[in-house]
């Protein structure tokens, strides 16, 4: 029975009751001859349901995730090579959900990882500018030093800045470490 829907809502659902039923496989081969669904919108008017089967859709885990259902708008049973090929195709869509599941997992680590990468090339970024700038400022000192172009009380003048911004890059680099020691913990 081709139909546009994919899905019901659960209080016309044929799934419902199979699913509360709790058989892996359910089948009605008559739905105007079954007190559960002789009512049913789905019976009573479009598409008119005549026959239904399904399977539980039931993962690696134990978990059921759905049903798989067949309809008809003829009443029917069905035989035991269409209720294999009914576990079977129901087989391919636990494996295929389940794939679905482990891809959103995927994407999520990959999302997290992405963010873990970014976050270290900032920061990788702020250590390079903040050990740069005073390393470079001794080295220029000691340059400018050696050439005999500042004098010695600038020379030292100059050194007790040099060293203080090194005094700030050193607590920064023991901060940034013990960071990524907790990182790593946790």
């Amino acid at each position: 029975l081709g139909m546009d829907a994919h899905a019901f809502p659960r209080d016309v659902s044929f799934s419902s009751h199979f699913l509360e039923a709790n058989n892996l496989f359910f089948e009605v081969s008559d739905t105007h001859q079954d007190e559960r669904f002789a009512d049913n919108p789905l019976v009573t008017g479009a598409p008119f349901v005549r026959f239904f089967a399904g399977i539980r859709l039931v993962n690696k885990n134990g978990f059921t995730m759905g049903a798989l259902m067949v309809m008809d708008q003829e009443p029917h049973l069905l035989n035991d090579d269409e209720i294999f090929f009914l576990q079977t195709l129901a087989k391919q869509v636990i494996k295929l959900l389940d794939q679905h599941i482990v891809n959103k997992q995927l994407e999520q680590q990959r999302i997290k990882l992405q963010e873990q990468m970014e976050l270290q090339n900032r920061i990788l970024s702020i250590i390079a500018h903040d050990v740069r700038n005073p390393v470079g400022a001794v080295k220029s000192i000691i340059e400018l030093s050696s050439k005999k172009l500042l004098s010695k009380q600038d020379a030292a003048s100059l050194m007790q800045m040099a060293a203080k911004q090194i005094d700030g890059t050193v607590e920064l680099l023991n901060n940034l470490v013990d960071w990524g020691s907790m990182q790593m913990k946790g």
